[in-house]
């Protein structure tokens, strides 16, 4: 298998930092959302949306950025219709190599930064996946220009449907983080692999939360783009060693800006 690799891009996250609205987590609705109401979304299994959504491998390539993104992009459109859509993640990796390293005029495959493909989601949106397979073999990929050309106003049309139509920065606070995931806003993110802080990066999806009776605590459970380890679990520490000086990027799709509950009702 080759290496998992998501180049860091500070720049690039502070850039798209400056174009998305700020999340507020401290607001002061009457309809507080507490423990006990995230518990009970997290307890009803059938609201899983990685027990619906398509379950992708990458293993064999190097498009973890392109595959969070997609999967954080088809929990969003299962959350607001119902549906299960499978996007282009081969598309949506060329077009954010276009933005992140294309000079020498082929693609490689040797991976693509978070804000580029959260760049492509924004400003493009991604296609359906039939409209551009996925093939995890760089060698059978078009050149650069053969990319460009090849984008029909079919293909383009199609992507603009499923747009991400806002979105923002993950919180360093984990319970925020788990609110929004309940609440309906996904997020996908770079981490160290192995998981959280390891050698190599990897791009994964912050899908779903549950409540954990032995830690006492919500975990949240990722969304992962591997044969045979489809989703894992990231706990508060995990998720707080992982956010600290996060230089891959980290951005929940829609932006749920108004949470209606405070922080500290969720820490016992």
């Amino acid at each position: 298998m080759p290496p998992i690799l998501i180049p860091h891009d500070p720049e690039g996250c502070h850039r798209l930092a400056q174009r998305m609205p700020a999340v507020r987590s401290n607001v002061s609705a009457g309809d507080q959302v507490t423990r006990d109401q995230l518990k009970a979304i997290a307890a009803n299994v059938a609201k899983n949306p990685l027990k619906h959504v398509t379950k992708n491998n990458q293993s064999a390539s190097n498009t973890c950025a392109a595959n969070g993104g997609e999967l954080m992009l088809a929990i969003w459109f299962f959350w607001q219709t119902g549906k299960v859509l499978d996007f282009s993640r081969l598309w949506l990796y060329l077009q954010g190599k276009l933005k992140w390293d294309s000079r020498s005029g082929r693609f490689r495959d040797d991976g693509c930064s978070i804000p580029s493909i959260a760049e492509v989601l924004l400003e493009l949106g991604a296609p359906l996946e039939s409209l551009w397979p996925f093939n995890p073999d760089s060698r059978t990929w078009p050149t650069v220009e053969k990319f460009k050309r090849s984008q029909t106003p079919e293909i383009l049309s199609n992507a603009l449907q499923h747009r991400a139509i806002n979105m923002t920065p993950v919180s360093q606070d984990f319970d925020v983080a788990v609110a929004r995931v309940a609440l309906g806003d996904p997020f996908f993110w770079g981490t160290g692999w192995p998981f959280p802080n390891g050698g190599s990066g990897h791009a994964t999806c912050g899908a779903w939360i549950r409540w954990d009776e032995r830690l006492r605590d919500f975990v949240l459970l990722m969304g992962n783009s591997h044969l045979n380890n489809e989703e894992f679990v990231c706990t508060r520490r995990q998720f707080e060693s992982a956010m600290r000086n996060n230089t891959f990027g980290a951005f929940h799709i829609e932006g749920n800006l108004d949470l209606n509950f405070r922080a500290n009702q969720l820490v016992m």
